[in-house]
C-alpha cells in the first residue's frame, strides 16, 4: 500500500475507526457467538485494518443511536493492503464449505467505496484488486474431526477457510501464501461497478 492512502485516512478519518498495519497485527473479532483472532501481516510498505461496524457507531447518524447494525448489509473486516482489498465475513455454520457471506461481501465493498471516496481521492489508482474471504466456524466444534487448524475451499471466486474451533488464530500469511498460488481468488475491481 502506498503511504498515500495512510496519510489520506490519518488527515481525514477518525483513529478510533481503523488501525495501521506496518508489519503485523492481531484483530480480535469477539461476538457473542465466537471469538475469532486475525494475526495480519502487511506484505507492503503498510496496510489498514477496519470493521465498517465501528465507522456506523462512530458516525452516529443511523436513527437508533449510532448502531453498528443499521444502514444496511456489510463485512465483518476489512483489509487494506498493497493493490488488493481483502473482505472478510465470517459464519458460524454446520457445513463450513458452505457458502453464506457473499451478500454481506459484495455489499461491505460498497461500504469500503463509501469511505475512500471521502478519505483519499486517488483510491481507485492505488487499488485494483480485490478478494472476498469467508472464515468458517463450526457450530459444534467438538465434531469437527480434523488434524489441519483450518484448511481452504473455493467457491464462487470466494475463499471459504474452515476453521476447526470456535476460539482460533488464523495467520492471514498462510492466506495471502493461498491466494497468491491460486490467482483466480483475487479479483480485478471495476470500481464502476461497485454502487
Amino acid at each position: 500500500m502506498t503511504n498515500e492512502l495512510i496519510a489520506n485516512f490519518k488527515q481525514k478519518i477518525s483513529p478510533a475507526v481503523f488501525r495501521v498495519v506496518e508489519k503485523h497485527s492481531l484483530v480480535t473479532l469477539d461476538e457473542p457467538e465466537y471469538t475469532l483472532k486475525l494475526r495480519l501481516v502487511s506484505a507492503s510498505d503498510g496496510g489498514i485494518v477496519f470493521r465498517i461496524e465501528d465507522f456506523k457507531q462512530k458516525a452516529d447518524y443511523f436513527l437508533g443511536g449510532g448502531s453498528q447494525r443499521a444502514g444496511g448489509k456489510d463485512n465483518d473486516l476489512t483489509f487494506l493492503d498493497g493493490q488488493c482489498i481483502y473482505q472478510f465475513e465470517v459464519k458460524k455454520t454446520k457445513h463450513p464449505q458452505q457458502l453464506l457471506g457473499k451478500t454481506q461481501l459484495k455489499a461491505g465493498l460498497r461500504w469500503v467505496r463509501h469511505i475512500l471516496d471521502v478519505s483519499c481521492s486517488a483510491h481507485e489508482q492505488l487499488l485494483t484488486k480485490v478478494a472476498y474471504i469467508q472464515i468458517s466456524i463450526p457450530k459444534r466444534p467438538n465434531l469437527v474431526r480434523s488434524a489441519k487448524k483450518y484448511r481452504f475451499l473455493l467457491s464462487d471466486n470466494v475463499l471459504i477457510v474452515a476453521v476447526s474451533s470456535e476460539v482460533i488464530e488464523v495467520e492471514f500469511v498462510k492466506i495471502y501464501n493461498y491466494i497468491l498460488s491460486n490467482g483466480h481468488v483475487l479479483q480485478n475491481l471495476d470500481w464502476k461497478e461497485i454502487y
